[in-house]
């Protein structure tokens, strides 16, 4: 009974910590600062929130259609998670032919976290995953232009953090311990 009990609490431990990373920027508010945002080629420009809304446009789809998309290398799009969270990965629609920077905020101040490289797979829209070889631990990111045709665009913008366990599973194992050890000395003794 002891051997049971231990092993299905062992169980459900490991599948609460087991849990996939987590999307932090879903639906987080965007800022768009500097200059060039809509101008190129005169396509659809999207609203700020669409580059966190949890949606990809597709390889191939046109890199000023329902995207937010800038001319020259002044113009930023900056995502506040709301809260600070240990980064692991990142997830870039944007144009094919273009790099790009992502800064993580620590305090007042902006720390490189990331190159997105181009990804010539063809023309328009190309996603980008990105595992960062450190977490970086930030309440704030950013990405911007560095080089390509000077026509530039970002689609979606997903930012991965290890899940953290909360304050109540781990109260919610120690009792569970409690109670298997409390069991196993009454039946011992």
């Amino acid at each position: 009974m002891i051997k049971s009990s231990v092993l299905a609490l062992s169980c459900l431990l490991c599948a609460g910590l087991a849990q996939a990373d987590t999307n932090v920027a879903l639906n987080k508010a965007v800022t768009l600062s500097g200059t060039g945002f809509g101008l190129g080629w005169g396509g659809n420009l999207a609203a700020a929130g669409t580059v966190t809304d949890g949606i990809f446009l597709g390889n191939g789809h046109t890199w000023d259609n329902d995207t937010v998309y800038w001319s020259g290398t002044d113009a930023i799009v900056q995502i506040d998670l709301g809260a600070s969270f240990s980064i692991v990965s990142l997830k870039v629609e944007a144009d094919n032919n273009d790099t790009y920077q992502v800064d993580y905020r620590i305090g007042d101040t902006w720390q490189p976290a990331a190159l997105v490289p181009a990804a010539y797979n063809g023309g328009g829209l190309q996603l980008r995953t990105i595992h960062l070889d450190t977490p970086v631990a930030t309440n704030g990111l950013r990405i911007y232009s560095t080089g390509g045709d000077g026509l530039y665009s970002v689609s979606e913008f997903q930012a991965f953090a290890a899940p953290v366990p909360e304050p109540e599973t781990y109260a919610l194992l120690l009792a569970g311990l409690g109670l298997v050890a409390a069991v196993a000395r009454r039946r011992a003794g």
